[in-house]
């Protein structure tokens, strides 16, 4: 049996015992079900469902993290030409509609990309993003995202629930999660972190508009970082990386960071002034963290975050994305765009918006492709 369009089956019979009675199990397009009898018959009137251990491992959650769409619209069509228009701009964006070169240089590593709105961020992030498509081989398989936990209610927390936007649902990987909770001990699975929290959502209708039609379907594995430590930031580091080496060979990985920088103005409780004044004042403040991303230094990142006047919202996101590289053989980092949102859209209040590409030498062994792996 095959669905035909996402929906929910309502299971009224027990078809494994780590699965409760009574639960609806959604549904994906062209999702195939076996139905058995294994065990006892079903009831009169409903189905048993005999699914492989996989695929009750992934239908566990029974719906997808509703969608916030605060940075960018709700209705799929406006969300497609936003992301359309974030590629397109000459004067802030790539001035590209991110068609896929396919040319697999080999030497991008990492990205740091913003996650604002998609009027003034989205410019800046579509930058990273036509990198990524400029360097992938073929279809995307895992996204790792490393996001900011803003209300820090965990200092680390991973999500096991899949995400939907206005563009679909994105699954997250079980057997990735599962090899990261065995790897860090203690990092809890917390549904509420994330269900509240943009930075990584602000990712996902980047990646979706990447994929083409008939690929291999993109999983991702969510992970919030809020205030850490080096020592913790170096650990998970250490764990993320060793996850990205042990994905098969062929294999395409992409583990995403984001930050936003300085925040400033009458909105993040600061005082009001003159838009160029604003500008001026962030563009200041920022100076010093750019080069301390650019210099790949993270305790001297981390260090900046702790001051009083520090406003950047995703140190320790930055912080793990930049070790996670530096672990896979990152040597430079080179800012591919920089702006602030009154630059864009001017305001009384402002942020800093930043993209990064984590760069090494290309190497690969004499009569042996090099397997395709990236990290944004």
């Amino acid at each position: 049996m095959e669905a035909l369009q996402a929906t929910y089956l309502k299971r009224s019979w027990q078809v494994s015992h780590t699965l409760p009675p009574h639960e609806k199990l959604y549904i994906r397009p062209h999702e195939r079900l076996r139905l058995g009898t294994a065990g006892l018959p079903a009831p009169e009137g409903h189905l048993q469902v005999d699914l492989e251990p996989v695929e009750l491992e992934r239908l566990r959650a029974t719906e997808p993290r509703s969608p916030l769409c605060r940075y960018f619209s709700a209705d799929p069509l406006r969300l497609q030409q936003e992301l359309e228009t974030c590629f397109s701009d000459a004067r802030f964006g790539p001035a590209s509609l991110a068609t896929r070169a396919g040319t697999g240089a080999g030497a991008l590593v990492g990205l740091l990309l913003p996650h604002g709105a998609f009027c003034n961020s989205g410019f800046v992030a579509a930058h990273g993003y036509q990198l990524l498509a400029d360097s992938l081989t073929g279809p995307l398989d895992l996204a790792v995202l490393i996001g900011n936990n803003h209300a820090a209610w965990n200092r680390v927390a991973l999500c096991d629930q899949d995400w939907a936007t206005p563009l679909g649902v994105l699954e997250v990987d079980h057997r990735a999660l599962k090899q990261l909770l065995c790897a860090v001990p203690g990092v809890p699975v917390q549904r509420q972190v994330h269900a509240t929290e943009h930075s990584i959502e602000n990712q996902l209708p980047f990646l979706q508009h990447l994929q083409l039609s008939g690929e291999t379907r993109l999983r991702i594995l969510p992970v919030g970082v809020g205030a850490v430590a080096l020592s913790e930031a170096q650990q998970l580091a250490n764990q993320l990386a060793a996850l990205v080496r042990s994905v098969e060979h062929g294999h395409q990985v992409v583990v995403i960071g984001t930050t936003d920088f300085s925040h400033e103005g009458p909105s993040y409780g600061g005082r009001c002034m003159s838009v160029p004044e604003i500008t001026r004042l962030t563009k200041e403040k920022d100076k010093p963290l750019l080069e301390a991303v650019r210099a790949m230094d993270v305790e001297k990142l981390l260090s900046l975050a702790q001051a009083r006047s520090c406003t950047m919202c995703g140190a320790g996101a930055a912080a793990v994305l930049l070790l996670t590289c530096q672990a896979l053989g990152a040597s430079q980092c080179r800012q591919l765009r920089y702006l602030v949102n009154t630059e864009v859209t001017p305001c009384d209040s402002t942020t800093g918006f930043a993209a990064f590409a984590l760069e090494k030498k290309e190497r690969r062994d004499a009569g042996r492709p090099a397997r395709s792996c990236f990290l944004i």
